[in-house]
């Protein structure tokens, strides 16, 4: 029996201890202990940070929560580093005797937080270092001498409720204000030495961010802010966000927006951001290039202002400039008069190059089915390098299509083609230099209509046209098409349809063609005439384009011509009669001609 006493010695003094320790809890817990405790933990901290604290409130829950209202701390400076109205942290109490604070959900309400950085120290290193800096003089330490508290995310759920961050970086020239209204948080993990942040949910309502990089510190080329954060989940409603450096500008407003796997990441070679899906409805959205002309009423992806835009993106990649997007669906009006009311297709856009490929468009008043891909020459080449056109169907009007094109050098000219139809349907590529197709159907205004293959060169320069075309059907309206002449008097017929092959350049074409024409007049504007010539005729032309210097070698199937046709292009003291018909060859010029013809003449 007497070996038991020791037994029952140590079980009274631990059923002491633990009724010490219960009853502490219980007073720790009561409102009157916490009212004491307040102050002393205010003063204690004034002590132990040297600055000014704080602190209207606490109430501690042990082992669960700790609450705190009316914090505030400011720096030694005597600006403010932290104000909160209410923090409420769900903690693991028993942990605080392993040096350790594992928190496991925060909510934060009317907050106020001020972060600064320069010369390479924060303006909150003085906290830091006064909890990792012991009060008395250290006794010798083991190897492991971690001594500071750690502070440990576990699966983490932030709540905030009128929160105001402002971030200042004045080494790395980094500022972001954030106005969150309201938020839900869940961090997985979170290294703040790295830099490296994976969330699970992130949700916000009523908020506005912002982040500006105007300049660049002279190590930052060398030495870039490196951070790499990670959200499976993203939902925003009535949120702003905003996002500038000296290169670009990034600007939204949106009113209900969800993103998945959205991944952002600053390394040695940029901003990186990418998401899986994305989803918008009727928000805003500005993109722009600080160093991109603005081109008014022409649409330029490196100058954008959408407004009511409702989206669908299966995929987003932003990185050097570059952008890509998988589109399901997308609605929205540009601030250059694009309007669309639906698109899907793939986007691609890189400073100087567009490409919108396996797109179906709807809006203004085109659809396109197919796609199209533009090379655009920095100023002051000539705007369009090389374009790619392939449709499946596509109809609307030149002044939907001239929106997508670099604007003109002539504001008349795109005036009178405001009102033009076009139709298209095959595929086309080149630049105004040199062009190909390998079927290619189109019409343009009321009467021209092209179906061809081949490829042909210098279109905008008549007098250096070079062709190699299979003309399948190709009728020609000079009234339709006289705004693309810009104001050259050149002989041109009222009309012109044809089949057949024309292959050379302007200086020497060979032609093999049977068609018709109407009156040829050197003015711009075609007078209605029943007059029609009827030709099928092959050979060579030379000088094209100047009836002075034009020389044929041609060989004359059938033509039936009626004096009008011809009687405006030829020397006044000449008179045609009123029909000619004709068979045989024509070499030399309108002024010295060889013929080789028989001529029937009424």
């Amino acid at each position: 029996m007497k070996r038991r006493r020791p037994f029952k010695i140590i079980a009274r003094l631990f059923t002491a201890l633990l009724l010490l320790v219960v009853t502490g809890l219980f007073v720790l817990n009561l409102p009157a202990t916490q009212q004491w405790l307040t102050p002393k933990v205010e003063s204690w901290l004034a002590q132990k940070l040297q600055t000014k604290v704080e602190v209207g409130g606490i109430r501690v829950k042990f082992p669960e929560s700790l609450t705190i209202k009316g914090l505030r701390v400011d720096t030694p400076g005597g600006d403010t580093l932290l104000q909160l109205g209410h923090l409420h942290v769900t903690v693991d109490m028993w942990d605080l005797f392993r040096q350790r604070l594992t928190i496991q959900e925060v909510t934060l309400g009317q907050a106020v937080v001020k972060i600064r950085q320069q010369d390479q120290r924060f303006n909150f290193d003085f906290i830091t270092e006064a909890f990792s800096t012991p009060d008395a003089a250290p006794s010798p330490a083991p190897a492991d001498t971690s001594g500071a508290f750690r502070v440990i995310l576990q699966p983490t759920r932030l709540n905030l409720n009128d929160v105001k961050v402002n971030w200042e970086n004045q080494d790395d020239q980094q500022f972001i204000t954030a106005n969150l209204g309201k938020g839900t948080i869940r961090v997985q993990e979170a290294d703040f030495t790295a830099l490296l942040f994976s969330i699970d949910t992130f949700n916000l309502e009523n908020s506005d961010i912002t982040v500006r990089m105007p300049g660049e510190a002279a190590d930052t080329v060398s030495n870039p802010t490196i951070f790499d954060l990670q959200i499976q989940s993203t939902e925003l409603v009535s949120t702003r966000f905003l996002f500038a450096d000296n290169n670009i500008l990034l600007k939204t407003a949106l009113n209900a927006g969800k993103l998945e796997n959205l991944v952002v990441k600053s390394d040695q070679e940029g901003m990186v951001i990418t998401n899986s899906r994305t989803s918008l409805e009727n928000s805003t959205l500005i993109f722009r290039e600080n160093n991109v002309v603005p081109t008014p009423g022409h649409f330029n992806p490196a100058d954008l202002d959408w407004t009511a835009l409702t989206t669908s993106v299966k995929h987003f990649s932003y990185q050097k400039d570059n952008l890509e997007m998988l589109v399901e669906n997308l609605s929205g009006r540009d601030k250059s008069g694009v309007v669309i009311d639906a698109l899907v297709g793939n986007i691609a856009y890189a400073p100087g190059s567009v490409d919108v490929q396996n797109i179906d468009f709807k809006g203004n008043n085109t659809k396109i089915s197919g796609g199209i891909s533009l090379q655009l020459e920095p100023s002051p080449a000539p705007p369009l390098k090389y374009f790619l056109a392939n449709f499946n169907q596509a109809e609307g009007t030149l002044a939907d299509l001239l929106r997508f094109l670099p604007p003109g050098s002539d504001p008349g000219f795109l005036e009178k083609m405001k009102e033009k139809k076009w139709t298209a349907k095959g595929k086309i590529e080149g630049s105004l230099q040199r062009l190909s197709t390998p079927g290619f159907t189109c019409t343009l205004g009321k009467n021209n209509h092209l179906r061809m293959v081949g490829s042909a060169a210098n279109i905008d320069r008549p007098d250096r046209l070079q062709a190699r075309l299979r003309f399948l059907s190709f009728h020609f309206d000079k009234n339709d098409f006289t705004p693309f002449l810009l104001g050259k008097n050149w002989p041109l017929p009222a009309f012109l349809q044809a089949t057949g092959n024309v292959a050379g350049t302007a200086g020497n074409l060979t032609i093999d063609l049977t068609g018709s024409l109407g009156t040829v007049d050197s003015l711009a504007y075609a007078e209605p005439s029943a007059d029609t010539a009827f030709f099928n005729l092959n050979g060579q032309v030379k000088g094209l384009g100047d009836v002075q210097t034009l020389d044929m070698d041609l060989v004359v199937n059938q033509m039936e011509v009626p004096g009008r046709v011809l009687q405006k292009v030829v020397p006044g003291d000449l008179v045609l009669p009123d029909n000619i018909s004709l068979q045989g060859t024509f070499i030399g010029t309108l002024q010295q001609l060889s013929t080789e013809v028989e001529i029937a003449v009424r």
